[in-house]
């Protein structure tokens, strides 16, 4: 709609110059022929031009008003498609979180937060380095790669849909790689297919400097808050 809109006013331009010119052309040749003196020609041939400038207007308004209205279903059909498209598109991230039991335990979340269903979903890991991989980076993908749904990837994954599992314990990492693993940074990319097979990628980053420091008391509260609701009743 926007192309149409922005096309308007050249199209009244041409319009009004394509009826300006012949208006302009026969009191020319009106103003001419009385020059002329001879009125029975004059009349005769003026109304062969009006005749003739008359069937190439409508001629020439006709082919622009055709051409206009093609553009304008032209741009319909392309915002239409738009739309449709718009409304089957998926949108996948990936990332880990803490899990209610406990914040050393992570689980792997898989989450489609667009409009349509993904298809065909598969994942790549990477480090800071690309495929080059450190040692605390390779120990992180191979958690990673542990997981089925992570390796293999996805059949398919709905609208506002999500997938998680546990992947792996904060606290043994730390153990085996030290405080080395809190400088790891993977970027899994991810590529997916929407349900007409249109296909599209995106990244999400798994920075671990953000865990550093994290601590978490919202359980143990929601603990006691549990047990004295069991005692009451």
């Amino acid at each position: 709609m926007k192309f149409v809109e922005d096309k308007a006013p050249i199209v009244l331009v041409v319009l009004s110059g394509l009826l300006f010119v012949p208006l302009v052309f026969i009191g020319g040749l009106v103003w001419g022929l009385n020059l002329g003196g001879n009125g029975k020609l004059a009349a005769d041939t003026l109304s062969a031009w009006v005749g003739a400038i008359a069937t190439v207007a409508i001629a020439i308004l006709t082919f622009i008003l055709a051409r206009e209205t093609w553009y304008l279903r032209l741009a319909q059909i392309r915002q239409i498609d738009e739309l449709k498209i718009e409304a089957m598109r998926p949108s996948l991230e990936f990332y880990i979180l803490s899990a209610q039991a406990s914040i050393h335990m992570m689980n792997a979340h898989i989450q489609n937060n667009g409009k349509g269903i993904a298809r065909n979903v598969s994942f790549k890991f990477y480090g800071s380095s690309g495929d080059v991989l450190s040692s605390q980076e390779r120990a992180v993908v191979e958690k990673f790669q542990s997981l089925n749904m992570l390796k293999n990837g996805l059949t398919s994954l709905g609208a506002s849909k999500e997938r998680k599992s546990f992947v792996f314990s904060f606290l043994d990492l730390i153990n085996k790689n030290g405080d080395a693993l809190f400088g790891v940074k993977i970027r899994a990319s991810i590529e997916f297919e929407d349900a007409e097979g249109r296909k599209y990628a995106s990244e999400s980053i798994v920075d671990f400097s953000e865990f550093k420091g994290v601590s978490e008391v919202g359980v143990e509260i929601r603990f006691t808050i549990c047990t004295r609701k069991q005692r009451k009743l």
